[in-house]
């Protein structure tokens, strides 16, 4: 969504930060069409400079046509995977979504539904003024679970307000939360089972994602247990499913 200057502005004080050179083999491209439209162009660009990867920011844009119709989603999907590499793709939400803490990209579900791996970015103010960002996986497919990833963010500014540096420090996951979303302990379990799929999860990995104790976790899947919403199966350690992911092979609580 970025011109070509601002691209370079970042990918520079990323370097910075990093102490190496800036990377000649990163190639920006502005694009005016959608990329279904603009296939030729980015399969040029691909074969040229033998990528492995491309970034397409963002989605909204790219798509060309309504977020919530199918038809422009599947386009979209379709001529990403005729290139044949790998690709990441930026996704917007809805301040409503943001609000009220739900998970996934703005737009049809088909958009989740084609992607192999989604995570989701949430940024906070932290305490020290630094800012944080932590990505957790919503969705996967043939992956187990990964633990969601988490940094304060230094950003540096010279005088004219252009970046200087940007620097990243790991951080507990649990310290990065949106102060503008409530949610309960149930929703969030709820939001990464989702992401979990038929993988499951156990109460350890919900407790180390979402911050609370295991007590709290286990109490919390006692009461979606109870309303249907979620099976465990009887392994020790127990792992949990929601009830439309849980497996038919298992003996599973009901």
């Amino acid at each position: 969504e970025d011109d070509h200057r601002t691209h370079s502005e970042r990918l520079n004080a990323l370097c910075a930060t990093a102490g190496i050179a800036v990377p000649r083999n990163i190639i920006y491209q502005r694009m005016s069409a959608p990329l279904a439209a603009s296939g030729d162009l980015v399969q040029r660009l691909v074969d040229e400079h033998d990528a492995v990867l491309i970034v397409v920011d963002s989605v909204m844009l790219a798509r060309g046509a309504d977020a919530f119709g199918p038809e422009g989603t599947i386009n979209l999907y379709q001529a990403i995977r005729g290139f044949e590499v790998c690709s990441l793709l930026i996704d917007h939400k809805s301040k409503a979504a943001m609000k009220e803490g739900a998970k996934g990209a703005y737009g049809s579900i088909v958009n989740e539904n084609a992607a192999r791996l989604v995570w989701e970015l949430q940024k906070t103010t932290m305490p020290d003024g630094l800012f944080g960002v932590r990505l957790d996986k919503i969705k996967g497919n043939h992956v187990g679970w990964l633990r969601s990833l988490a940094w304060k963010v230094e950003i540096v500014s010279d005088g004219n307000g252009r970046l200087v540096t940007v620097g990243f420090e790991v951080t507990e996951p649990a310290s990065i939360t949106d102060s503008t979303v409530r949610q309960s302990v149930e929703s969030q379990i709820r939001a990464f089972l989702s992401g979990a799929g038929q993988e499951g999860l156990l109460v350890a990995e919900l407790s180390d994602v979402i911050g609370v104790s295991d007590t709290q976790i286990r109490n919390a899947l006692k009461k979606l247990k109870d309303k249907r919403k979620a099976k465990g199966d009887g392994q020790i350690p127990r792992r949990w499913w929601l009830v439309e992911h849980a497996p038919d092979s298992l003996g599973l609580d009901r």
